[in-house]
C-alpha cells in the first residue's frame, strides 16, 4: 500500500524564498531643532535599518485512487530586523559632573560630561519572528446520482512566535 502511494505522486515542488535589505540614512529632522544655533544638539544617525526574509515551502500531491486527492503543504518563515537609531535625551549638565533630567533630578553619573547640551543616545532594537506550519486538503470528485461531485476537506496548523530586545547606550 505504502509503495503505490508513493507511486502515485502527481507532483512534488520544493521553493525558497529569500530577502535581505540594509537601509541606511537619515530621517527628516524638525525645523525648530535644524535652525538652533547649537548643532552638536542634533542626533538624527546613525540610522540604520536591515531587515531579512527567508521562507522554505514543500508541497506534494498524492492521487491514491483516480477520483481522489491528498494535498499537502509544510513551511517555514523566518523575519529578523535590527535597527539602530540616535535619538536625543532629556538629560543634560547640571553644573556638576552628573547629570539630570528635565525635572532637575539626579538620574545618571557621567565623569566626562563636555558641556551644557542635551545627550544623544543610540538605540537598538532586534525583532526576530519564526512561523512553521502545515496543510493538507482531501478531494473527493465521486459522481453522486450520475451527476458530478466535488468534496473538499481540509486542516490547516500555524505557530508563530516573535522576540524583541531594545538596548540604549549613551552616546557622549
Amino acid at each position: 500500500m505504502a509503495t503505490s502511494a508513493i507511486a502515485a505522486i502527481r507532483r512534488k515542488c520544493i521553493s525558497r524564498s529569500a530577502s535581505r535589505r540594509t537601509d541606511s540614512g537619515s530621517a527628516a529632522r524638525p525645523r525648530s531643532i535644524s535652525s538652533t544655533t547649537t548643532r552638536c544638539a542634533i542626533y538624527t544617525t546613525p540610522q540604520t535599518n536591515k531587515n531579512t526574509l527567508s521562507q522554505y515551502d514543500l508541497n506534494a500531491t498524492f492521487t491514491p485512487a483516480p477520483n481522489w486527492k491528498i494535498l499537502t503543504d509544510v513551511h517555514y518563515r523566518a523575519f529578523d530586523q535590527a535597527h539602530v537609531d540616535g535619538n536625543t535625551t532629556d538629560l543634560n549638565s547640571c553644573g556638576q559632573p552628573t547629570l539630570c533630567d528635565g525635572n532637575g533630578k539626579f538620574d545618571l553619573s557621567a565623569r566626562y560630561f563636555p558641556g551644557a547640551a542635551n545627550l544623544g543616545v543610540i538605540d537598538r532594537t532586534w525583532t526576530r519572528s519564526r512561523t512553521v506550519g502545515g496543510t493538507v486538503q482531501i478531494e473527493n470528485t465521486d459522481k453522486i446520482y450520475s451527476m458530478p461531485n466535488k468534496f473538499t476537506f481540509g486542516v490547516n496548523y500555524e505557530h508563530g512566535w516573535t522576540n524583541f530586545s531594545p538596548t540604549r547606550k549613551s552616546a557622549f
